[in-house]
Formats: structure tokens, C-alpha cells, sequence
């Protein structure tokens, strides 16, 4: 059973799981849509090799900082929804009303405003995820095939450069030292990924439109962004199809490279 919240034009902006069992139950929304991408780590923080990555290919974290970042939600604007109940191969539709809280000097076109920027924060955090997480499916795969070759070869020094290039380009959207245990967030500063959320966080604090100050933080993060990508997306056209050649000449799997990533939202 499922239970899919829908907004004005039809699309699903929510979906929750409800019991499987008969009788009556109750399920909450918490009037926010799903949860956009999250940061997957598949390499070990730097200086940290103890914390490993598990057979699954995913580092695991004990949360927190160290956890990579993406996850934001929005809560969504007054208006009209629909709930789709779907149970035994049939659906059931009700309309449903979220009302703007009475007591919110914000206006409705206020709460308009901010959630279009919302939007917006959201698509450039998506981007900053995707690249994270493409650059470390590519690190991991230089991890994996480092083990086929011999210690002090000229092909597993080149794999290390290429590491190093991947980690300091990469080291400007996510703090890759960072563990999850401690203090993280006091011994490291934030990077992109974490001022996006942070800016999200602010922007949702209230009812009210978006302030000068945030619209210009805003662009300041979207070209840092589109900086970081500039310099990933070099290393990955150069360094990493160089690299590849030398794989393959010496009969070892090439890196699986994946589609460039969405430029960020003022593109």
C-alpha cells in the first residue's frame, strides 16, 4: 500500500508507505516533498585509510559531517493537493488543503518567491551531489585496479597522480577529510555541498521572499560551482582518457566514465 502526495498539476511530490496489514491506520506527512540526492562516499577520507569502504562499494559513516550532504526537503507552499491512497490494484483520491499559517506576517506571494529560489538551491545541490558522486565512482575504480599492479611501476604512480588530481578538484564541493566521528564540522570548513544546504536551511526559515543578501550568495555559489566542474570536467577529459590508454596497453580494465553532469541552475 502507498500513499502519494500530488500537487496542483498532478505530480507526485511525495510518496509514503502505509501498513500492509487490515484495520485502520494512520500515516503523517510532514507537508515536504522527497528528499533530493545524497552524497555517496565509495573512497576512505583522506589521511583516514582505517575507515574502509564496505562490499558494497559504499564507505560507511557514522553520520553527521562526515556524512557528505544532499538530503534537502521542502516545505511545501499553501495550496491544493491531492492524496492517492493505491491498495489491491485500485486507487483513491481526496483532495487536501495546506493553509498558510494565519499567524505568518509572510504573504502568499512571498512564500511563491522563496520556494521558486528553493527550487532552484535544490537543482544546484543536485548538481554538486552528482558530481561528487561521479568523481568518486571514478576514484574507486582507480582504487580497485591500483591492486592489479605492481608497487613501484610507472602505471600506479600515474594511477596516484590521477587520485590526487580527482581529490583536489573534488575538494572543493565536499570536505573529503572528514570521517564522521568528532568534531568534524569544527577542524574542517564547509564546502560547496554543505553552503547549499545551509543556504536552503536560511532561506526556509520563514514566510518571506528571498533577501538581496541570499540571492547574492546564491550566485556566488553557483559560480564557484560551475568552477569546480570546470576543473573536474578537465581532469576527466584529459588525465583520466590518458590514463586509460596506459590501462589498456598494459591489458587492464579502463575506467567506466559516467555522463557529464547538469550545469548549475543560471546556466
Amino acid at each position: 500500500m502507498t500513499i502519494a502526495i500530488q500537487d496542483s498539476k498532478g505530480q507526485t511530490i511525495r510518496t509514503l508507505s502505509g501498513s500492509q496489514a487490515a484495520g485502520l491506520h494512520r500515516t503523517y506527512w510532514d507537508l515536504r516533498d522527497a528528499p533530493s540526492k545524497r552524497v555517496v562516499f565509495r573512497t576512505s577520507p583522506l589521511y583516514a585509510p582505517d575507515i574502509r569502504v564496505g562490499p558494497d562499494g559504499v564507505r560507511e559513516s557514522e553520520g553527521g559531517f562526515g556524512a557528505g550532504g544532499g538530503g534537502m526537503t521542502i516545505l511545501q507552499a499553501p495550496g491544493t493537493y491531492s492524496v492517492k491512497l493505491s491498495v489491491g490494484g485500485r486507487d483513491y483520491t481526496q483532495p487536501l488543503t495546506v493553509r498558510k499559517d494565519p499567524h505568518s506576517a509572510g504573504t502568499e506571494a512571498d512564500i511563491a518567491e522563496q520556494q521558486r529560489m528553493l527550487l532552484d538551491v535544490r537543482r544546484d545541490l543536485d548538481t554538486t551531489v552528482d558530481s561528487i558522486n561521479g568523481t568518486e565512482m571514478i576514484r574507486n575504480q582507480i582504487a580497485h585496479v591500483m591492486t592489479m599492479m605492481e608497487e613501484n611501476s610507472e602505471l600506479k604512480r600515474a594511477a596516484r597522480e590521477l587520485d590526487q588530481k580527482l581529490a583536489a578538484a573534488e575538494g572543493t564541493l565536499v570536505e573529503l577529510r572528514a570521517t564522521g566521528r568528532g568534531q568534524d564540522g569544527v577542524r574542517w570548513g564547509s564546502r560547496l555541498v554543505q553552503k547549499f544546504s545551509y543556504l536552503g536551511n536560511g532561506l526556509a526559515g520563514g514566510d518571506f521572499k528571498p533577501t538581496n543578501q541570499q540571492l547574492a550568495v546564491h550566485k556566488d555559489l553557483q559560480d564557484r560551482l560551475k568552477k569546480s566542474q570546470s576543473q573536474i570536467g578537465d581532469v576527466m577529459s584529459r588525465d583520466v582518457g590518458a590514463f586509460n590508454d596506459m590501462l589498456r596497453r598494459a591489458s587492464l580494465p579502463a575506467l567506466a566514465t559516467a555522463p557529464p553532469p547538469r550545469r548549475p541552475s543560471n546556466q
